[in-house]
């Protein structure tokens, strides 16, 4: 096992293997990333792209931790402040000022069939509802969309997420399991299931 750490601020070697030399992209963290390793993520705004495609999100990998709210200086887990050091995973990938061009779901999980926990980041600005074709999965889970995987998702903030359908997150899939705790939702908009939607 090994921590990979991530600081959008970090002016290192950008390799990940302290926080001095922090990776400044969640996305990068996640591609080197293997089975049981953990990623540790600093304060900060974190997007899935810097090119606005908006197909684009975080996508958790098999039984890789990862856990927000760090400074960017702690050597233990017990040591972070959630509150204090806010974690952004944002879909506000285009202009600042308009949602038409977010991403369509900023984080997904799909397939993972090992635990696989997020800790500790805020979801925010995922907007899945300008679609046409209501069977189309990207009008679902603009937060985080979740197909036939396996998650421990705790102290979470679900906000300002907008879709067709459970807005927040969506859980989806007959071999789906995900457990919830301490997470918070809030102005979360959809037709169907603001906050979030279970499917099976």
């Amino acid at each position: 096992m090994a921590i990979i750490y991530v600081n959008v601020d970090a002016q290192g070697a950008n390799d990940g293997s302290s926080w001095r030399n922090a990776y400044n992209s969640l996305q990068t963290a996640l591609n080197v990333a293997e089975a049981n390793d953990e990623i540790w993520i600093a304060k900060g705004v974190y997007k899935p792209t810097n090119n606005r495609n908006r197909n684009l999100s975080f996508n958790l990998k098999n039984s890789v931790d990862i856990y927000g709210g760090f400074a960017g200086n702690e050597r233990n887990l017990d040591q972070r402040d959630i509150e204090k050091n806010e974690t952004i995973l944002s879909g506000n990938i285009g202009r600042q000022n308009t949602n038409t061009d977010n991403s369509y779901q900023v984080v997904k999980a799909l397939n993972l069939t090992e635990e696989t926990r997020l800790d500790g980041v805020t979801i925010t600005e995922g907007y899945s509802t300008d679609l046409t074709n209501d069977r189309n999965l990207r009008h679902y889970g603009a937060g985080l969309f979740a197909g036939n995987s396996n998650l421990v998702l705790s102290n979470l903030t679900f906000t300002e997420n907008q879709g067709n359908f459970g807005a927040g997150i969506t859980v989806i899939g007959d071999n789906a399991k995900a457990s919830l705790v301490n997470n918070l939702f809030q102005e979360n908009l959809a037709t169907r299931g603001g906050g979030g939607l279970l499917i099976q």
